[in-house]
């Protein structure tokens, strides 16, 4: 039951040049600590809060359930930190008669990071389809069994085919002690300007983590049919929004917040305001309405912020 009223029409997204929330680094994990200890937005980051310690305590009493704590303790398995080390020299300078982000720097290597969220995996067997990783281009013998990572993020992270054979996923960086797994982009499969989001390719040919991944899907799945179901019904005035991401591109963080308003666009899709805490450095993650959609792959996706923080387009 969508329970969401719409308060006015947007024909457009927000002027994304002032509003992103991408981080911008030269040497990154450095730059990442830096960066978080010196945050203006939300200095100390109090509401940003660690995996290890998010507990049910920290979600509001009527939420207050272990499986929509599962949840998005799931939903944090699924989220990765975004590194793209180069400009597109196809990011036009404007779009919709506004600047647009980075529009301007066509080239620049300068390291830039946002949060996604792996969104679909698709295994490989084929001889002739090769594993693309990066290891894999190095080498002699590439593995013929390899599988598919696809991310979801914003599209002003990661804008085109260039960008994303220029970005890497790190994955399951959770804390200090939180082992080196990175993913390196080779393509994008999906993205849609209007809407902000894109979906990107990566690949992995190391069986564990291909298992590991492929464990933490069917989970993530399971739990959130549970937490829909248990909560698609459920009557509030304002829509509980939970975000994980990597704000400043430092470990992992869940913040909590409600549902500020909605802007329709067109027929079908919703830009919607929020108050749950982001920073720059949360660009892309996933913007997870409890109860909103029937469609866990088709979530918002965090664009900026401007007084309030804001997604880009879906349903």
């Amino acid at each position: 039951m969508n329970t969401i009223e719409d308060t006015e029409e947007a024909d457009v997204l927000r002027d994304l040049n002032d509003t992103h929330e991408t981080e911008e680094f030269e040497n990154d994990d450095e730059d990442a600590a830096r960066k978080f200890e010196n945050c203006s937005k939300n200095p100390g980051h109090d509401t940003f809060i660690t995996l290890e310690t998010f507990s049910q305590d920290h979600l509001p009493e009527s939420h207050r359930s272990k499986v929509l704590y599962d949840c998005v303790k799931a939903l944090a398995q699924m989220t990765v930190k975004i590194s793209v080390k180069l400009v597109s020299s196809g990011r036009p300078r404007y779009h919709n008669s506004r600047e647009y982000p980075y529009g301007k720097r066509h080239g620049s290597k300068i390291v830039r990071n946002g949060s996604g969220r792996i969104d679909f995996l698709a295994w490989h067997r084929d001889e002739k389809d090769l594993c693309p990783c990066s290891k894999c281009q190095e080498s002699t013998s590439p593995s013929k069994t390899w599988m598919e990572i696809r991310v979801m993020t914003a599209k002003h992270v990661v804008f085109d085919d260039q960008e994303a054979k220029k970005a890497y996923c790190k994955l399951f960086y959770d804390d200090a002690g939180s082992p080196e797994v990175v993913v390196s982009g080779f393509g994008v499969y999906y993205e849609d300007m209007e809407k902000d989001r894109c979906l990107f390719k990566c690949a992995t040919c190391e069986e564990s983590l291909m298992q590991t991944l492929n464990a933490n899907m069917d989970h993530f799945v399971q739990i959130w049919e549970k937490a829909h179901n248990k909560y698609k019904h459920h009557q509030a005035k304002r829509k509980l929004i939970c975000i994980v991401s990597h704000p400043h591109g430092h470990y992992k963080r869940v913040t909590v917040g409600h549902l500020d308003r909605a802007r329709r666009s067109g027929q079908l899709y919703r830009q919607f305001f929020y108050s749950t805490p982001t920073c720059p450095g949360t660009s892309g993650a996933a913007v997870f309405v409890i109860g909103h959609s029937e469609n866990l792959f088709y979530q918002h996706i965090h664009s900026g912020s401007d007084g309030l923080n804001f997604s880009g387009l879906a349903w």
